[in-house]
């Protein structure tokens, strides 16, 4: 029996190389437990298929630029976000991208993820991309979810935590920026 892996891209020395047919398409369950808890921790990861980046960057760009020229094939793209201030317990309701291009408004309030015990393990909260500035805004097709581990007591420690961010395009992504 022959496995024919497919070279999946490379971006920022991530690269994802599956068996044919695979995709990578985690539950929110196996996002948190399988890379960012093992990620907080310095454990291995499963795959080295979610990009890394420190949150200046990731908010200095809109999202087509983030996830680069693989809008054609694929409609969701994980990021590790280091040193995001939504892990401070900051919850900004808009955080404005580069040069005014755009912005990400949260919308609704964060979510707690349980365990099958019924304990919180990690904290969810939405986003939508809006194209234009804060007065003249129009809501694009991007979404993102970021997901964050439960804070700990001591400040020190948080400095170069990390968050998940997934971020998703929509159905009629070509009217948007």
């Amino acid at each position: 029996m022959r496995i024919f892996l497919i070279y999946m891209g490379t971006k920022q020395g991530i690269d994802q190389v599956m068996p044919a047919g695979y995709r990578f398409v985690p539950t929110d369950q196996e996002l948190v437990f399988h890379y960012l808890k093992k990620k907080d921790s310095r454990k291995p990861l499963p795959a080295q298929c979610i990009m890394e980046m420190d949150a200046i960057s990731f908010y200095n760009q809109p999202p087509m630029i983030l996830v680069g020229a693989d809008l054609s094939r694929k409609k969701e793209w994980y990021f590790f976000v280091r040193g995001h201030e939504y892990y401070h317990g900051e919850k900004k309701k808009k955080q404005v991208v580069g040069n005014v291009s755009g912005f990400w408004r949260s919308i609704g309030e964060e979510d707690p993820i349980y365990n099958s015990n019924g304990a919180v393990f990690a904290f969810k909260i939405y986003f939508t991309y809006f194209s234009g500035t804060l007065q003249k805004a129009k809501r694009t097709h991007w979404s993102m979810e970021l997901y964050r581990l439960p804070v700990k007591c001591d400040a020190k420690l948080q400095r170069d935590k990390w968050v998940l961010g997934r971020i998703r395009r929509g159905q009629d992504y070509n009217s948007c920026l």
